[in-house]
Formats: structure tokens, sequence, C-alpha cells
């Protein structure tokens, strides 16, 4: 099970559009045998209009499909940025 963290805020008649900045703050949560974040960044960077503004990909798994989502959303809940 994985989600997707973007650095992106809504413009109502756009959608979703990049939020260029610096990552001021980025605190992903712990990674775990079972929780793995994949990312390209650390606090301090520069995200720009330029490119993906994605900044991580959330993995988690567990014993079945329900468990894994009850860890997602408590591990997204942790995340900090």
């Amino acid at each position: 099970m994985s989600s997707k963290i973007f650095d992106n805020f809504i413009l109502f008649y756009r959608g979703f559009i990049p939020s260029p900045g610096h990552l001021q703050h980025l605190a992903p949560p712990p990674t775990t045998p079972t929780v793995r974040v994949d990312t390209g960044v650390r606090q301090g960077d520069h995200v720009t209009t330029f490119y993906d503004p994605m900044i991580a990909k959330l993995v988690v798994w567990d014993k079945d499909r329900t468990t894994a989502l009850k860890k997602l959303r408590e591990t997204l809940s942790q995340y900090q940025v």
C-alpha cells in the first residue's frame, strides 16, 4: 500500500499546482521493517515549478489490506511537511 506526498496547493480554477519554495520543515515518519519512505529531497531543499513536486512515496505493508490501510493512515498522520 502506498501514498505519494506532494508539495502542491489548490487553485480552484486550475486544480493542483506545484507550490514552489524551500522545504522549511520536513520530518518523515520513522522507517521500520513494514514502513518505507522513498524520497529524493531533504529539509532545506528547494521545490521548483519545473519538476514534479512529489516529495516522497510512503510505502507500508502488513498481513492484509485492512491492516495495511490502518497502518498507512497512522503513518501518514506522523508525516510532517
